[in-house]
């Protein structure tokens, strides 16, 4: 596994428990403070998802013998994945909430925060997926 493979796997795993902690904040929406502790949790969570972004995109500037025009490819690929997640997300968070909610309704900003942040997650769930399933389908073991 190189060093892009391992920052996915870290990003996949962070990501799987951010949205674990969207789904207990949205199942358990009755108790103030658990929805406190998990949005306060999932917007570290994305803090560093946003940081293990910058790092990659930083190595992959740098380039060098371990990044060549495979891992280039791989990496705008789920890069693409990721967005195109993003937006489906967001589109299908605010149509089921139009309807759950209405048109004439309104929502709290901790509503907002919520979807915000669950379509963040998206991203770097796809992209990491992408990646990672990319780098499978190349050769024996990934490499």
């Amino acid at each position: 596994m190189n060093k892009l493979q391992k920052i996915a796997l870290l990003n996949l795993s962070v990501a799987t428990v951010g949205l674990a902690l969207q789904l207990i904040q949205f199942l358990i929406s009755d108790f103030l403070i658990t929805r406190l502790i998990a949005s306060s949790v999932t917007l570290l969570l994305c803090c560093f998802l946003v940081a293990s972004y910058i790092f990659r995109a930083k190595i992959a500037k740098q380039g060098g013998l371990h990044y060549d025009e495979r891992d280039s490819y791989i990496h705008k690929r789920g890069t693409l994945a990721g967005f195109i997640t993003f937006f489906l997300v967001l589109f299908l968070e605010v149509m089921i909430l139009l309807s759950i909610v209405g048109f004439g309704s309104s929502i709290t900003i901790g509503w907002i925060f919520a979807i915000f942040v669950l379509a963040a997650l998206s991203i770097f769930f796809a992209e990491s997926v992408t990646i990672l399933i990319q780098y499978g389908w190349g050769s024996k073991d990934g490499q």
